[in-house]
């Protein structure tokens, strides 16, 4: 089976830590990538190559926090998840 275009909370994710690093992101999970290839390549100004891999893991006191701070009931109706819960500890 081949990969699949990235979801926008990955998207997301790439962008927040290629910011981070002052770098840029390019997809190797697409439709046309082989099964299991990670997520994102960060590429640095330097020209150093990074793998990443996003995943996330639910944590229900703090989504119960992130959805009361932003008046949501858990559904994500308002787009994608914060960086902080897709990425965050």
């Amino acid at each position: 089976m081949a990969g699949r275009e990235p979801a926008p909370e990955e998207l997301a994710a790439a962008d927040v830590v290629a910011s981070a690093l002052g770098g840029r992101w390019e997809s190797r999970d697409g439709e046309d990538d082989p099964p299991g290839m990670r997520d994102f390549d960060l590429i640095l100004p330097d020209g150093r190559c990074i793998a990443l891999e996003v995943t996330s893991a639910i944590d229900g006191a703090v989504v119960a926090l992130s959805d009361a701070a932003s008046d949501k009931k858990g559904d994500n109706s308002a787009g994608p998840l914060p960086a902080s819960r897709t990425i965050g500890s």
